[in-house]
């Protein structure tokens, strides 16, 4: 029988892991200040996402506007106005976070005009889309929108 020794094991733990790339978080966060929309194409466990990356209270705004253009009934609205009261709760800084509302934050990035790839085909092929992402969960990034396939 073979024992396992601690030399066996490195005991520093893999952070790449488990935290988001840290230039990512930037991007997400100088975007939250509408200090730049930039185009980003995201490598993602379900495959790559491209699109412009915008700010959390941008992209809450846009989702409600979404909503409540795509059905003009008093649930669609309510739905609207619960999206920016969501949104207002964790747009303004507090020293007394917890941890749940830093991740809400900080912990995604927000897409516009949101494109998935796979193989030689893009979707949607027209109009746009919002996606929302956890920055933890991406593998990899590259600065620009992948063009149309053709």
């Amino acid at each position: 029988m073979t024992e396992s020794t601690n030399a066996d094991q490195d005991p520093t733990p893999d952070y790449t892991k488990t935290r988001p790339d840290l230039a990512l978080q930037i991007l997400a966060r100088i975007a939250q200040e509408d200090k730049v929309s930039i185009g980003v194409t995201l490598n993602v466990s379900g495959g790559i996402v491209t699109g412009t990356v915008i700010g959390r209270d941008r992209w809450f705004r846009e989702l409600g506007d979404f909503v409540e253009a795509s059905t003009d009934t008093p649930e669609a609205r309510s739905l609207a106005d619960y999206l920016g009261e969501l949104m207002s709760g964790i747009a303004k800084p507090d020293d007394d976070d917890d941890q749940v509302v830093a991740t809400l934050r900080y912990g995604y990035i927000h897409l516009v005009n949101a494109r998935y790839v796979s193989g030689s085909r893009v979707m949607p092929s027209q109009g746009s889309t919002l996606w929302r992402g956890r920055l933890s969960e991406i593998a990899g990034f590259s600065i620009g929108i992948l063009p149309d396939a053709a």
